[in-house]
């Protein structure tokens, strides 16, 4: 089978007798061509990196989405540890492949859910977590082998850090599995 050229094609949208022509840069200033040839690509240093290698322009892993889809994850988090745990297993059964846990005002800012200056923003806009316990339940019957984790997290980053490294391990999961 012969390969197509491309550039023989008289597309509609071209209309322009040189190819030069239809030339446009973008607003960084990068060139942009109706086709690409050899010569384009060899200017293209990213092209001999390989995915899941050093400097992982191409992703951390080496099959990156041929085998692993993309992780779609939803921000969610509200009220208590119980009522999003429910709503991450709910999507979780639904398809979704990954959790993004949203923390309210107070974890957050690192107090304790009964702290009077942060009574009016406890589980408001994100799920209150004010210890190990709390994030145990959080991830009550989801495999944290298995899934993909992100969280979101200013001031208190370490505590709760911590609260989901001691949550794996009490499910049997090491720090080296976890993910996100």
């Amino acid at each position: 089978m012969k390969r197509i050229k491309f550039n023989a094609i008289p597309f509609k949208e071209f209309k322009l007798a040189k190819p030069e022509i239809s030339l446009v840069k973008s607003a960084e200033e990068i060139t942009i061509r109706p086709s690409f040839t050899r010569d384009n690509l060899k200017k293209i240093k990213h092209l001999a990196y390989r995915s899941g290698f050093a400097p992982f322009i191409g992703g951390p892993y080496a099959s990156m989405y041929l085998t692993k889809p993309w992780t779609i994850r939803q921000y969610a988090g509200f009220s208590t540890a119980e009522e999003s745990n429910e709503f991450y297993r709910k999507n979780l059964a639904a398809g979704q492949k990954g959790l993004s846990v949203a923390f309210d005002l107070a974890t957050h800012r690192g107090y304790d859910s009964d702290h009077e200056r942060v009574l009016g923003d406890v589980g408001k806009a994100g799920v209150a977590i004010d210890s190990i316990e709390d994030m145990k339940i959080l991830f009550n019957k989801i495999p944290l082998d298995q899934m993909s984790v992100s969280m979101t997290m200013n001031g208190a980053v370490l505590p709760i850090m911590a609260f989901y490294i001691a949550a794996a391990i009490e499910q049997g999961v090491s720090m080296e599995q976890l993910s996100g």
